[in-house]
């Protein structure tokens, strides 16, 4: 016999519009730095976004002065996720010559730190600053969810990567389409 969960409706949304804002993604403590919040272009040339997908902020790796595969993790460790499948989906900005990997990993709590990948971008995705790219994840459902979107350093100092516009909502992404 299958079972069958119900799941309420719910929706988790990341803007970085206010630094006050309830996101169910928080900095890792896990990490060798944190994400970014910026406004219009990052400090290196040829590199990252020249303005927010949505709004007027969005959060990046700055990758000037950092170690190679050096990693900023957002996390939704701190967030009591309902046993459910998940649509995750956000907008995501890869411009420069030294991007390493943007990778979203999920799994149960009690794995910790070893989440299983399920769905990476590696090198430069586009050279316009002014384009933003979508990503759309199903995440499967886990008794004790955890979701992590980590951004890897490369090797120089052409490689933010940058993020907006998160929602994760309980269902799958093609849902109701």
């Amino acid at each position: 016999m299958k079972h069958v969960y119900l799941c309420r409706s719910t929706s988790y949304s990341c803007g970085f519009e206010l630094n006050s804002e309830v996101c169910a993604f928080k900095q890792s403590a896990n990490d060798q730095f944190d994400w970014s919040r910026n406004s219009g272009d990052t400090s290196t040339l040829y590199t990252g976004p020249s303005a927010a997908a949505e709004g007027t902020y969005y959060i990046y790796t700055e990758v000037n002065s950092k170690v190679p595969l050096d990693k900023a993790i957002l996390t939704t460790e701190a967030t009591n996720l309902q046993a459910c499948p998940y649509c995750l989906s956000f907008k995501y900005h890869m411009r420069g010559s030294n991007i390493r990997t943007l990778e979203v990993f999920a799994g149960d709590k009690t794995s910790l730190p070893f989440l299983t990948s399920i769905w990476e971008k590696r090198g430069q995705q586009t050279t316009d600053p002014a384009k933003w790219d979508t990503g759309t994840i199903d995440i499967p459902q886990y008794s004790n969810l955890v979701v992590t979107i980590v951004g890897s350093c490369g090797f120089g100092p052409r490689g933010d990567i940058a993020i907006d516009d998160i929602l994760l909502k309980t269902g799958a992404c093609n849902a109701g389409e």
